[in-house]
Parts: C-alpha cells; structure tokens; sequence
C-alpha cells in the first residue's frame, strides 16, 4: 500500500516559505494577507500558521484568479 503522508496534498509551507516564494518581505506579506490578496493559512492554532502546498501553487500559476473579498479562490 502506497504512503500518501508526502503527497501534494498533504504537505504545508510555513510563512517564510511562502514569502520566499513571492519574493515579499513580512510587512508585505502581512499587508497583504490583512487584504484577503493572499490564501489565509490552515486553522491550525494561533501561532502555528501553515499554508496547503496545492492552494500555495495554484495560487502562484494564477494569482489573478484570488478573490480578494471572500479570502477563497473563486
């Protein structure tokens, strides 16, 4: 039987990771989430703030796509 614990699906970046990714600094990256222009991490806990590696992805190949209003892709 195949392990999907390292699946696309199932892996996490964390938000320096993210930023990296956008090339952002924090106080950017903060602006933005505040704006719903960015995904909004998993509900994990308060400090522990992680995005879906799919969602991060998808996000990146189509940014234009993000509604910015509701914080979900459309």
């Amino acid at each position: 039987m195949k392990n999907d614990a390292g699946s696309e699906e199932n892996q996490t970046i964390k938000a320096d990771d993210f930023m990296k990714m956008l090339k952002i600094s924090p106080n950017t990256f903060k602006k933005l989430l505040a704006e719903g222009r960015v995904p909004g991490p998993l509900p994990l806990g308060t400090r522990n703030r992680r995005w879906s590696r799919s969602v991060v992805m998808d996000f990146l190949n189509n940014p234009g796509r993000y509604n910015t209003n509701s914080n979900t892709k459309i």
